[in-house]
């Protein structure tokens, strides 16, 4: 690869660092960026490994077995012969003919992720032409590591037209590390009967999460912490149990063959990944603890060094006070009630039903009509506490005339206004404030599928559907959901 004729698209040895004008070279890192473009060194990989076994046993019985990692490295990383020991300066206005926004002089805040999903599984099925059976089990232990990369200095400056009007402090190189895991059993069995054949499944699912203590906080010290910062091992899910059922039957109508109804339906699981409720105990989380922090700055004799004390927490010298009180310290922006992330029948869901009929109007076309419908369940809301009903106001607005819009549009919107900005956030299930919400999609599917004699197929339909989403119920509890 070679530069291009601006120059933003060098090449080295291992790496390449691509955007636009916003970043100067030596700040590039990914972190920062405006809608003029963003830089970045990466220095990464992608690594997948897969082995299965398949062992026919019988004419009837065949076992299998399977494994695979992936490894995904992303982010942008420090470049060698980077600029570390000088103040990463961003300016706000357009200077001297730059892009607004620059970033320029050192490197600082870039960060990289390591996501290694490992998943395994085994089965045995056994077959004898009108009765099919299948046992098997599902394994799998997600890694998440993120690693966020400061400069030397542990500050970076603002300016707007060339004056300093803000620094901000950061404590050191900071990890967070999430660990996610599950197993699950299930068994299935198809007969076939004549005309009707059935089918139907069920299925156990175990899953759990934790922060590691390994790869959370900073183990070094600096300018603005003098100990390491280390965190226990957490817990986060404790338990997830599910067993979830799925069933289904196809029905060839006239005994011709040529006339088929389908039908199904089935409980399905969010996935278990290192996001959402897995993660929510992580005390190295940036909701969890303050690693960095703003302040105000004039720089009265202009020699663009900060003549206050920084560790001070309030206003002094050319500074004003901490942005975010809390830095270097836990935070607690959210109370989350422990019966969300342990039990039966506690995570998130989706029901699936299917209903079809295929016929073949001509020979070898056929057309094939559905109706299908999801909706799910087991949903979590955020209640400020410091607030109630009585502290918000209430106004309106109308929909616009619209033919897109429900009835045409016309209709009256409520909406809240606060008259508190106290928090005081608690997670919690949604049914603790009413009835549960009401979110479904349901559609319809018309396809239409030809085979022509020179082997070629030609396919086409279409499909239309609406989706739902009613939490009118909880809102009035909660008008803060409709927060302005």
């Amino acid at each position: 690869m070679t530069p291009d004729a601006k120059s933003c698209r060098p090449a080295g040895s291992n790496w390449i660092a691509s955007g636009g004008g916003a970043i100067a070279p030596e700040a590039a890192s990914g972190a920062q960026g405006t809608v003029q473009g963003a830089s970045g060194y990466a220095d990464t990989y992608q690594r997948v490994i897969q082995g299965t076994w398949t062992s026919p046993v019988t004419n009837k019985l065949l076992l299998e077995a399977g494994f695979s990692s992936y490894v995904s490295r992303w982010g942008w990383m420090k470049p060698p012969g980077a600029i570390t020991n000088l103040v990463q300066v961003t300016e706000q206005s357009s200077l001297n003919s730059m892009p607004a926004g620059l970033v320029y002089r050192a490197l600082n805040r870039n960060f990289n992720n390591w996501q290694s999903p490992n998943v395994w599984r085994a089965s045995a099925s056994y077959v004898t032409g009108a009765h099919n059976m299948k046992f098997g089990y599902q394994g799998a232990y997600h890694i998440t590591d993120t690693g966020e990369f400061r400069n030397e200095n542990r500050v970076s400056y603002r300016f707007n037209n060339g004056v300093p009007n803000q620094l901000t402090m950061d404590i050191g190189n900071w990890q967070t590390a999430d660990r996610t895991e599950y197993h699950a059993v299930y068994a299935q069995d198809q007969w076939t009967m004549g005309r009707l054949t059935l089918q139907g499944a069920a299925r156990f699912d175990r899953a759990w999460s934790w922060a590691p203590a390994e790869h959370n906080g900073w183990n070094g010290s600096d300018r603005f912490h003098s100990q390491p910062i280390t965190f226990s091992r957490t817990e986060g899910v404790k338990g997830f149990n599910d067993i979830t059922p799925r069933m289904g039957a196809a029905y060839d109508v006239f005994g011709t063959g040529k006339t088929s109804l389908k039908v199904n339906v089935g409980k399905y699981l969010q996935s278990a990944n290192n996001q959402d409720r897995y993660t929510f105990m992580n005390p190295a989380q940036g909701t969890r603890f303050q690693t960095s922090t703003a302040r105000d700055w004039n720089d009265a004799n202009f020699n663009y060094v900060p003549d206050c004390d920084l560790m001070n927490p309030a206003a002094n010298g050319e500074c004003g006070a901490w942005l975010s009180p809390t830095f270097g310290n836990p935070v607690s922006p959210v109370t989350i009630n422990p019966a969300i992330l342990e039990g039966w029948g506690i995570r998130p869901y989706d029901w699936q039903f299917g209903g079809s009929v295929q016929h073949e109007v001509l020979p070898r076309t056929s057309v094939e009509v559905g109706y299908y419908r999801r909706w799910f369940g087991n949903f979590i809301v955020t209640d400020n506490r410091a607030v109630g009903p009585q502290d918000f106001n209430e106004f309106t607005i109308t929909a616009p005339q619209n033919q897109s819009l429900p009835g045409g549009g016309g209709y009256t919107l409520t909406y809240y206004d606060p008259k508190s900005l106290a928090v005081n956030n608690y997670l919690t299930f949604e049914t603790d404030y009413g009835p549960a919400r009401t979110q479904y999609w349901h559609g319809v599917d018309v396809n239409i599928n030809t085979r022509m004699r020179n082997g070629l197929t030609f396919q086409g339909g279409t499909s239309s559907g609406r989706g739902v989403w009613d939490y009118c119920g909880v809102a009035a509890k909660l008008p803060g959901l409709f927060n302005t």
